[in-house]
């Protein structure tokens, strides 16, 4: 199993976000490449207190896309649930990998590939 599974944000241009940290963690040695994935994390529309819309930007508004297919992956396959490092995986291995910096950033696959891998035509 990952120790972290990490989600970056991207912009409306399907590039990784000048805030988004990338590339090789060096504090504890392990060089892994970081983030796992990334999906829409700028000008993401969300509801405010008063009941009105906002846009914000940031990877906190790109990690709920990622829970969004890990729930569309359970509910397709139920068999899936609980079984972490196989959806992790699936979302890994069925990602866009796009060059763009020395690095190859992924991003999230379409929802209906990863469905279709999960068992839903």
């Amino acid at each position: 199993m990952k120790i972290h599974f990490t989600i970056g944000a991207t912009t409306d241009a399907d590039t990784i976000a000048r805030y988004s940290s990338r590339g090789l963690v060096t504090i504890d040695s392990s060089f892994r490449m970081k983030p796992n994935v990334s999906a829409p994390g700028s000008r993401v529309k969300s509801v405010i207190a008063n009941g009105d819309f906002a846009n914000f930007s940031g990877t906190s508004m790109a990690g709920p896309h990622v829970a969004g297919l890990v729930a569309l992956m359970i509910s397709a396959n139920p068999e899936l649930a609980g079984k972490v490092d196989e959806i992790e995986e699936m979302i890994e291995s069925t990602a866009d990998k796009k060059p763009g910096n020395k690095i190859a950033t992924m991003f999230l696959a379409a929802v209906s590939q990863m469905l279709y891998l999960v068992g839903v035509e």
